[in-house]
């Protein structure tokens, strides 16, 4: 159990450390083929701050729009089995959706020997990203914030994970820009076709119960 507590650790201080743009940060990530399996254990790690960052969000808009004004019934403040079914849905679509389209898109490049880094590292990586989103929304959970500041928090961390996914890009792929570019451009494309499509979805279910 120390040995994975370690292992996992030494992952999350490299993504640490390629934050702050330190590219020999790599070397500290297990790229071996069992490295690149080992490296979803980060989906199960983060599933608790994944959770987190679901009911803060909740709490937020519940918040908002309470003060609006807005009355809301018993039932809609309950997270129900529906609810844990699609959060469930759209983690793991979140989790395993990119890695088939970047092998894709490095296939059509030419460029598949370097998958399995960019895979690593996204990976663990995710965990840093999901922790920093969870920060706005503990503090205004703790009254620290409001809402307005709230969700421009949130935006410049949006802003500053597409800087870091793409510098992640190309120090992984160990290529050019414009693949890095377009990679990261891939993950937020399919962030917001997995966040708004498992929404959809979820408003399609109520309404055919309904």
């Amino acid at each position: 159990m120390s040995g994975g507590l370690a292992y996992v650790q030494r992952s999350i201080e490299a993504t640490l450390r390629l934050a702050l743009r330190d590219s020999g940060a790599l070397s500290r990530l297990d790229m071996t083929a069992d490295g690149f399996f080992r490296s979803f254990t980060a989906m199960i790690v983060g599933a608790p701050l994944f959770a987190i960052f679901l009911s803060g969000w909740r709490f937020m808009v519940i918040s908002v729009a309470t003060e609006a004004g807005h009355k809301f019934d018993a039932t809609d403040l309950e997270f129900g089995a529906r609810d844990f079914a699609l959060s469930t849905l759209m983690y793991l679509l979140l989790w395993f959706a990119f890695p088939l389209a970047a092998l894709l898109i490095l296939r059509f490049l030419n460029q598949t020997q370097r998958f399995s880094a960019l895979i690593i590292t996204y990976n663990w990586s995710a965990l840093l990203l999901m922790a920093l989103f969870n920060v706005p929304l503990a503090f205004f959970g703790l009254g620290i914030i409001g809402a307005f500041p709230t969700v421009a928090l949130l935006f410049t961390i949006f802003g500053f994970s597409i800087y870091y996914r793409f510098f992640l890009a190309g120090a992984a792929l160990q290529s050019d820009s414009s693949t890095a570019m377009a990679i990261a451009a891939i993950n937020v494309i399919l962030f917001f076709f997995i966040v708004f499509g498992v929404d959809a979805f979820g408003g399609w279910l109520a309404g055919q119960n309904g």
